[in-house]
This record gives structure tokens, C-alpha cells and sequence, in this order.
């Protein structure tokens, strides 16, 4: 028997509040000690400045400043607009949605250990841009102490 619950057991939902960061600044959420967490989904509003400049957002999964997985959001989003993300498994690509509403596939099974940085990766991003509305669900697991 290893340190950790199988990914067999049943876990619980885990819904962290997650701050929205200050302008300019994208979000981050280190997952905590003692649990091992799959990534079910993933949603934020992001509102951009009248800055012409075009944005490209991607999700970050690091350890320490080592990014492990970015997945990028197939789109690009201009001055002046405010989209809502969202990350999903069991979706496809491109899902489609009302406009300024963008869907990306999450890989399935996307464990992520404790102390892992979830974080957006926004290129361009102007000073008066915004997050909001972060929203994180995970499967969660309780690491067993031998």
C-alpha cells in the first residue's frame, strides 16, 4: 500500500475561494499539503482595458517556476470586451457557445499533487485588465501518512 488514496476511491468536490487579483495581474491557487487533486474544471471572466493590444490567455499548472502543463484558450480576445472562460473535461474544443463565451478540453484524469501552482498566463496584459469570478472544482483526495 502506497502514501496516497487510489484513484479508485471516491474523493470529494473541492471548491476553493479563489481572490480576484489585482488589475493587471493574473490569478494563481497553490493547491494545499496533504491531498492530491484532479482538475475537473476551470472558469473566470476576464475584462480587458481600452489598451489596443489582442490577449492570449493560458491555464498553468507549475511547480515552483517549472511549468508543467499550459493550455492555452484558442482564442484571441481585444481591447474593450469581456469573455468568460472555461475549462471542462469531456468537452470539445470550441464548444459551441454565445459569442464571448470560450470553452477549452481539460485532458482527462489531470491529477495535480499538493503544493502545485494553478495559475492563468495572460500575454499582453494591460494594467487596468481584470479577472473575475475564478472558479476552480476538483475531485480531491486525503494523502494517507504511513
Amino acid at each position: 500500500m502506497n502514501n496516497y488514496s487510489t484513484p479508485l476511491e471516491h474523493g470529494f468536490l473541492f471548491n476553493p475561494t479563489i481572490a480576484n487579483p489585482a488589475s493587471g495581474g493574473d490569478w494563481t491557487y497553490l493547491t494545499p499539503n496533504n491531498r492530491r487533486y484532479e482538475l475537473v474544471g476551470c472558469r473566470f471572466v476576464f475584462t480587458t482595458d481600452a489598451n489596443v493590444a489582442n490577449r492570449n490567455i493560458n491555464l498553468a499548472i507549475s511547480v515552483g517556476v517549472d511549468i508543467k502543463i499550459a493550455i492555452p484558450m484558442a482564442v484571441v480576445q481585444p481591447a474593450s470586451t469581456s469573455f468568460k472562460y472555461q475549462y471542462l473535461q469531456g468537452v470539445y474544443n470550441n464548444t459551441l457557445l454565445p459569442s464571448n463565451n470560450e470553452v477549452m478540453a481539460l485532458p482527462p484524469r489531470l491529477f495535480i499533487p499538493a503544493n502545485y501552482l494553478i495559475s492563468t498566463t495572460t500575454v499582453n496584459i494591460q494594467v487596468a485588465d481584470q479577472f473575475s469570478d475564478i472558479e476552480l472544482i476538483f475531485n480531491s483526495w486525503i494523502e494517507r501518512s504511513v
